[in-house]
């Protein structure tokens, strides 16, 4: 089904074993993240933004990675499926929170420029995201402008 959806519209593809082999790891990495998910199993690495004529770090953008024995290709594999299976929504409002927590800690407080947070398109249509930041904001104390 997905190879003829990926072919376009009246398109129609023959079932092979290499297809099968794909959608069992696609279930297999769903499935993963579902107990990731449950179990807590992300963690947030920050990459520093640097402007680029002075060379000064002006904030943190905060990248999503998975602590689990399943290890998918590449963060952007596993954050597809996230997507896909919807669970992005639920990802996105933790990620929201532990980038407050954890810019609401000493030293963090005082450092220079902004956190950012990537943000699904599908927190922006099914989600709450102006009230997760704001919730996640007041909990940690996290003053908006950081």
């Amino acid at each position: 089904m997905y190879q003829a959806k990926e072919a376009g519209r009246d398109a129609f593809a023959f079932f092979t074993s290499a297809m099968n082999t794909e959608v069992w790891r696609r279930l297999e990495l769903e499935t993963a993240l579902r107990h990731a998910v449950k179990n807590g199993e992300f963690v947030l690495h920050y990459q520093p933004k640097v402007q680029i004529d002075s060379g000064q770090v002006v904030g943190l953008e905060a990248l999503l990675r998975w602590t689990a024995r399943f290890r998918p290709g590449s963060p952007s594999e596993f954050v597809y499926s996230l997507e896909e299976s919807g669970l992005i929504v639920d990802v996105g409002r933790w990620a929201i929170a532990a980038a407050c927590e954890q810019s609401g800690l000493e030293p963090a407080r005082d450092r220079p420029g902004q956190v950012s947070v990537n943000v699904s398109e599908r927190q922006f249509l099914r989600g709450d995201l102006e009230g997760d930041v704001l919730l996640a904001l007041d909990t940690y104390e996290v003053r908006p402008s950081a």
